[in-house]
């Protein structure tokens, strides 16, 4: 056997052969050994896909081990290419590219076991578009007659744009049919009811960006009237200190603002005339309303009704560590182990070991049977507030898979 092909065998370590030569004559004929130590030459597999597709800045979240091909090992994922401001973080192989800027992003993929001389490293590229953005005018006030040069009946809907992407598609939204004219540029009032009436501006982008829309209010008054014009509604989460009453008046008449009602519970006041305090009051609707000082003519109205939705701020539970040997039942609920948290929430895996499908984000249940034994296993509860409106809270659970001692690792084994 002159020649032994090692070629493909799994069973690393030291072979022994020994050679024994032809005696030749009377000489005493000793065997040789040869020591081969066999090491495992086959560089681990690394496969990523090269484009990770093409998303927007709306999105939020795009999942990097989805381009993690074949029996690729376990690694760790970092971005080496991003555009200038950007702060992307990944968790768990998760980048989240909310509001992040438009551009390039390269991901590095990093095997955590490798060998010298193999590629250790891979590379995927993100393309993240712009979502696209307008910022339009609070409210806007029309006459309902050109009774007076001063009575200003016609709106250029363009100009309600300050500021944006321009060229959108305008449409009513309110109830019944529009009290204007058929053009928007400009859009007459003319014999209009008076009253409030909600138009919609909606902006296309890019294929991969969904569509954005926005709305204004056009107050229509009878301009024979007294003006009691206000912006009919707004929303705020209630960890906001004071809301200054008088940034919702259109009319610029003199007048005193009132709260006529609000949820069961309320604790919001108005200071000084206009500052609306509604720190810590309970989520909901407030009704307020202004009225003008002056007395007005008969048939005219001297109040006008604004409503404040009001959001509060969620609690998601305490941070935690959880720690269980490794003969631990087979499953954990981790809705089970947070304290006092909010019910309605999402759960995310944000650690750095992978582990694969163990992990169901939906029902929040862990098969901890299938963890490997170690550390840094980490989840995120993240829980929205009841209305949208005040910032989403996030607790962390921390969990180990500790190793059984050896004493009962023996006890087992027998």
């Amino acid at each position: 056997m002159p020649i032994q092909d090692f070629t493909g065998m799994t069973n690393t370590g030291v072979y022994v052969y020994e050679y024994t030569p032809n005696q030749a004559g009377v000489c005493v004929v000793t065997p040789v050994q040869v020591q081969i130590d066999l090491q495992n030459c086959i560089c681990p597999p690394l496969s990523i896909s090269p484009n990770a597709g093409t998303t927007c800045n709306d999105v939020g979240t795009i999942n990097l081990n989805n381009t993690i091909q074949g029996a690729t090992g376990a690694g760790t994922w970092t971005v080496t290419n991003k555009p200038v401001g950007s702060t992307v973080v990944i968790a768990g192989g998760i980048a989240n590219f909310s509001s992040q800027p438009a551009g390039t992003y390269d991901f590095t993929y990093t095997l955590t076991n490798s060998m010298a001389g193999c590629p250790m490293t891979a590379v995927t590229t993100v393309t993240i578009m712009s979502a696209p953005v307008a910022t339009l005018k609070t409210v806007e006030q029309a006459c309902n007659s050109n009774f007076s040069p001063d009575y200003v009946n016609e709106v250029d809907f363009d100009t309600l744009v300050v500021s944006g992407v321009t060229g959108g598609v305008w449409t009513y939204t309110g109830p019944g049919g529009d009290p204007g004219s058929a053009s928007f540029s400009p859009k007459d009032f003319n014999g209009a009811t008076p009253g409030t009436y909600e138009y919609t501006y909606t902006i296309m982008g890019d294929p991969s960006c969904q569509a954005v829309s926005y709305t204004i209010d056009i107050i229509v008054e009878d301009c024979k009237c007294p003006s009691v014009a206000i912006s009919p509604e707004e929303s705020f989460c209630n960890t906001i200190p004071t809301i200054n009453l008088n940034d919702y008046k259109v009319t610029t008449k003199p007048g005193s603002w009132f709260i006529e009602s609000g949820p069961v519970g309320s604790t919001a006041t108005i200071t000084g005339g206009n500052m609306f305090v509604g720190t810590g009051s309970p989520y909901g609707q407030y009704v307020l309303y202004y009225k003008l000082d002056a007395a007005v003519p008969i048939g005219c109205f001297d109040t006008a009704q604004l409503i404040l939705t009001l959001d509060s701020t969620a609690f998601a539970g305490a941070n935690d560590v959880y720690d269980r040997c490794a003969d631990f039942g087979s499953s954990v609920d981790l809705d089970t182990v947070l304290s006092q948290q909010q019910l309605g929430g999402t759960w995310l895996y944000t650690g750095g070991p992978n582990i694969g499908s163990a992990f169901n984000a939906t029902t929040g249940v862990l098969d901890f049977n299938s963890l490997a034994e170690g550390t840094g296993y980490t989840f995120n509860y993240t829980v929205a507030s009841a209305l949208g409106l005040c910032p989403a809270t996030t607790s962390t659970l921390t969990l180990a898979k500790n190793a059984l001692p050896w004493q009962m690792r023996a006890l087992m084994a027998t």
